[in-house]
């Protein structure tokens, strides 16, 4: 009788080494994947493609409908020229038509590449699907030996959206309802 004791602890032993093993492979093939760094919103230059100076005091805004989820940690800009001064992005949720609300992203950019330019955030924006946001863009100072110049898109490729400048001592807004900027926001979600 004391044989079939030990035989069913060994049994039973075994059985649970077992079942650990199994919810350890089932652990392993159920833990979420590696957050995905992936386009959101996309408007490459196409159409009338002009230049755009952003400069101390004006800022040039773009609105934008995030469609995922995630954290916005990359915007992609095509250049023409690049400042002396960097380049500051801020990045807002957006409570209106022309109110840039509350700052949810910050990010910069000093060089003088043209072209596509990546530009990550320093501070990266938790957006959420659905929701408008805005990208502010303006040149630090000094900017008196040049300014940012960027492309715009002639065409309505981000229908609903706006492209606006605004001062920072001046509440008016001067939109430019047939461009928008040219851009690409980079959203990293699992």
């Amino acid at each position: 009788m004391r044989v079939r004791t030990v035989s069913r602890r060994r049994a039973g032993r075994f059985a649970v080494v077992a079942l650990v093993a199994a919810f350890a492979t089932a652990a392993v093939s159920c833990v979420p994947p590696t957050p995905v760094h992936v386009v959101d919103v996309s408007n490459p230059p196409h159409g009338v493609i002009g230049g755009l100076v952003t400069s101390n005091h004006w800022r040039q805004i773009q609105t934008f409908t995030a469609t995922r989820t995630g954290r916005l940690d990359q915007i992609d800009l095509w250049v023409q020229f690049a400042g002396p001064g960097p380049l500051l992005i801020d990045v807002h949720q957006v409570n209106g038509t022309y109110d840039i609300g509350t700052l949810v992203g910050l990010g910069s950019r000093v060089g003088t590449d043209s072209g596509e330019v990546a530009v990550p955030l320093s501070q990266p924006a938790a957006v959420v699907a659905g929701r408008r946001y805005a990208v502010s863009l303006r040149q630090a100072e000094p900017e008196s030996s040049g300014s940012w110049q960027l492309s715009f898109s002639a065409s309505d490729p981000l229908p609903g959206e706006t492209m606006y400048v605004r001062h920072d001592d001046h509440p008016d807004v001067f939109p430019d309802p047939d461009y928008n900027l040219s851009l690409r926001t980079w959203v990293r979600s699992c």
